[in-house]
C-alpha cells in the first residue's frame, strides 16, 4: 500500500469516525472466505514444472463452504458463522464444533 493511499484512508477515518464521535464498540468489520469441503475428490494442477503460474483443474459442480468472521474495533469478536449448502440440515452436525460457529 502506498503512503498516499494510507493518508487518504486515515483522513476518511478521522472525518467519518473520529469527528462524528463514533465509539469503537459501534464499529465492526466482517470478512468471509470460501473453501471446498475436504471430500471433494481429486484435482489436477496443469502447467510446466518450472512455470510461475499454475492452473488448477476441477469440476464446476463442487460445493463451497463459507466462513464468516466478525470483529469489533474495541476487540470483541462474534462467533464465527459457517455456511454450507444442504437440502436437509441436522442440528446434531453442530455438536462438538471446535470453532464455536453458529
Amino acid at each position: 500500500m502506498n503512503p498516499e493511499a494510507k493518508k487518504k484512508w486515515f483522513k476518511l477515518v478521522e472525518e467519518f469516525v473520529v469527528k462524528l464521535g463514533i465509539k469503537p464498540g459501534n464499529l465492526y468489520d466482517m470478512d468471509e472466505t470460501g473453501c471446498p469441503p475436504s471430500n471433494q475428490g481429486t484435482e489436477c494442477v496443469i502447467g510446466e514444472h518450472s512455470a510461475k503460474t499454475q492452473h488448477a483443474q476441477g469440476g464446476a459442480d463442487h460445493e463451497n463452504v463459507t466462513a464468516l468472521v466478525t470483529i469489533c474495533a474495541d476487540g470483541k469478536v462474534l462467533q464465527p458463522t459457517i455456511i454450507f449448502m444442504v437440502k436437509n440440515f441436522r442440528s446434531s452436525w453442530g455438536n462438538d464444533n471446535v470453532s464455536g460457529a453458529l
